[in-house]
């Protein structure tokens, strides 16, 4: 991910979106030093791949974050982490900017990859083409492997709701790192 953002924000600002990303950093939290002693591993190996991460108090942790209740034990800090507003929104605009550049958008299930030109769909139709985006969320990385591309994807599951007016306002992605889950 070293040149996530060289590659992405070019792409923003050329759709008129670069605002929608959100460069504020993430505060990890525990609520106890044996719950962030049991992830030292991890934020070892994320340090050993050039990923900033640092310690803070719990005290400095409700400093950045004043929104946090009591029982913070301590922190972790990644400034270079970010989120955007609106995934939608940005889909929307992407699409819109390739269909405008003539690109045609074909939805369906592609069970065949491997020929160049040809795409194999599920119904059994053939479509011919000069390039194809495999753009498939998760099912990105083995339909991509049909084509002899190897794509470095790892998905998560996970679910999500939005609180019309939360009460509470966050400066930056906050990840509770005991109960797994993000607020935003």
């Amino acid at each position: 991910l070293g040149r996530v953002y060289a590659d992405l924000c070019p792409v923003l600002e050329a759709i008129g979106l670069e605002a929608e990303l959100h460069r504020a950093g993430a505060l990890t939290v525990y609520r106890s030093l044996p719950a962030l002693r049991a992830d030292r591993a991890e934020w070892a190996l994320k340090r050993r791949h050039g990923i900033e991460c640092d310690d803070v108090s719990g005290a400095d942790a409700k400093r950045l974050e004043p929104a946090l209740g009591p029982g913070i034990a301590a922190g972790v800090v990644t400034p270079a982490w970010s989120h955007v507003s609106d995934p939608r929104q940005i889909w929307a605009a992407l699409l819109s900017g390739v269909r405008r550049r003539g690109a045609s958008v074909l939805a369906g299930t592609v069970v065949d990859l491997r020929a160049a030109g040809r795409l194999g769909l599920a119904s059994g139709e053939k479509v011919f083409c000069d390039a194809v985006v495999v753009a498939a969320g998760a099912w990105s990385a083995p339909l991509a492997r049909q084509a002899g591309d190897r794509v470095l994807l790892q998905s998560e599951r996970g679910y999500n709701f939005t609180v019309p007016a939360p009460g509470v306002s966050l400066g930056r992605e906050v990840i509770f790192a005991e109960q797994k889950f993000v607020a935003t």
